[in-house]
């Protein structure tokens, strides 16, 4: 059960085992303060009680002797001041005497106190009787009343003497009582502080020896670690509190670097092992970059292939084949375009050009299926930019945007010119795309997204893109220059934002 109420309580941990200790000695402590004033508090009532006593016996003796002054004054002057005191002295008397109890008791005390109660009675209805007779002019009769009162009087003074003398012995031998007690309680509170003060250094020295013996031998076990010693026995403790559970993680972190130590040793025995491996590797990769020159020697001319298309182009001429000629034409101009170093700039207008080759190309090969819009300012084409840039967004929009559109297919470009930019802006009516799509292809850093389509396995979304957002930004300096904004189902719209140099803002 006390291990229960220790677990449930809390009294497992350290500040646990403090906060029960603490409260053990304050309950002791309070248990003998509260022990100590209860008997003091005992011993002063019946202190109380003696003297009280004794001052309420003095007082019924004083107030009887006042009003039989009152008394006497009354009948020998009659004067009225006297007889109102007599009323309201007598008045008092007559209270206290039927506050006496007048229950049977064996009491020789309580008798007394009963007789004295009686007594005043009696004392005071002779003395009323005797103003009375003052007051009816008959002077035997209250010589006679006052001479019975003053007897009355004379035995109550004497059983308040007894009373009192009586009591006396009593008290004294209360009090003879009350002061062994008080010896007794003395001894009683030093052996209870002794005994407190001798459980409080053993409760202290065992908290202190249950505290300090584990961390000692924590100490030890990681000065043993500190010189490579991983092999000590692991730290023991019996208690189930903090310096427990730092006990178990510290054997367990031992365990675990004497593992890695382990592993690293073993790790640089297979590094070893492997340096023979790796220059075999070399002398293998030597091997494979002889093949790869091989097999790009065998790789046909990309210039030849170029020429040959113009060879053709003049060909279909000569046959009067226009559409032919056209198209080999437009691809002659893609193909001579992309053959070009991608490190010169060009001009937004040789962008467009090289753009409306490859359309021409597209709505050759799927006729009408996708239709294409422009909205071109011919001021905005002076800008600079890198070459490639325009084609990989059209291509992008072809294959994502309206690629799964049977009709119906649009895709627009747009060329305005503002103060610091040229906006290129290429819009589709496609399938469009969400947030997390967008944002991992603004971000350069993402990894590809591949959009799984049963038509266009592979096909990725911003493999191309993120070359052309990298290109731009590199190129420009600025990060603000490729926006997309879309909403699933409804499209997709990609904006440039090619930024104005110094002569290209008048169109020079």
């Amino acid at each position: 059960m006390i291990n229960y109420l220790k677990k449930v309580l809390g009294f497992n941990t350290i500040r646990g085992k403090l906060l029960l200790y603490s409260l053990l000695l304050i309950l002791i402590m309070i248990s003998t303060s509260l022990y100590t004033l209860y008997n003091a508090k005992h011993i002063l009532e019946k202190f109380d009680y003696m003297f009280i006593n004794d001052i309420y016996l003095t007082k019924l003796s004083v107030d009887i002797q006042a009003i039989d002054e009152e008394l006497l004054n009354y009948l020998t002057t009659k004067s009225s001041n006297s007889l109102r005191d007599y009323i309201k002295n007598s008045d008092n008397l007559r209270n206290s005497s039927n506050k006496m109890s007048r229950d049977i008791s064996y009491n020789n005390g309580k008798l007394m106190l009963k007789d004295i109660g009686n007594m005043i009675d009696k004392y005071l209805a002779q003395g009323d009787a005797a103003i009375s007779s003052k007051r009816g002019r008959n002077v035997n009769e209250y010589n006679l009343r006052y001479s019975e009162s003053k007897e009355i009087m004379g035995y109550i003074n004497f059983y308040i003497k007894q009373l009192n003398l009586n009591q006396f012995h009593e008290n004294t031998e209360k009090y003879f009582s009350i002061t062994e007690k008080l010896k007794f309680l003395q001894l009683l509170n030093i052996v209870i502080i002794a005994s407190t003060f001798l459980l409080n250094v053993v409760l202290t020295f065992w908290f202190a020896n249950n505290t300090s013996v584990p961390i000692v031998s924590l100490a030890k076990s990681a000065n043993e670690i500190s010189k490579n010693n991983f092999d000590t026995e692991n730290v023991q403790v019996d208690t189930n509190d903090e310096i427990k559970v730092m006990a178990d993680a510290f054997n367990k972190m031992k365990e675990n670097i004497r593992n890695h130590i382990g592993e690293l040793k073993y790790q640089a025995e297979t590094e070893s092992k492997l340096k023979d491996q790796k220059v075999m590797n070399l002398k293998m990769k030597n091997l494979l970059k002889n093949a790869e020159l091989q097999a790009l020697q065998s790789q046909i001319n990309p210039h030849f292939l170029f020429n040959t298309l113009n060879a053709g182009v003049q060909l279909a001429m000569m046959e009067d084949a226009e559409k032919t000629s056209n198209f080999l034409a437009k691809m002659s101009d893609l193909f001579r375009y992309n053959l070009r170093s991608m490190d010169n700039p060009v001009t937004l207008q040789e962008e467009i050009q090289n753009v409306y080759s490859y359309i021409f190309l597209l709505e050759t090969r799927f006729g009408e299926l996708i239709k294409y819009e422009y909205n071109i300012e011919e001021e905005g084409l002076v800008v600079s930019m890198p070459a490639q840039i325009l084609q990989p967004v059209i291509e992008n929009a072809c294959i994502h945007g309206v690629g799964d559109m049977e009709v119906g297919g649009l895709i627009t470009i747009s060329v305005q010119k503002t103060d610091k930019v040229v906006q290129v802006v290429i819009e589709d009516n496609g399938r469009g795309m969400d947030r997390k799509t967008i944002e991992q292809i603004l971000n350069p850093s993402s990894e590809k997204v591949v959009i799984k389509d049963k038509n266009k396995k592979g096909h990725t979304t911003n493999i191309g893109l993120n070359n052309v957002i990298k290109r731009l930004r590199s190129f420009y300096g600025e990060q603000d220059v490729f926006e997309i904004k879309s909403v699933v189902g409804k499209g997709t719209s990609i904006v440039l934002k090619l930024p104005l140099f110094k002569g290209e803002e008048n169109g020079v």
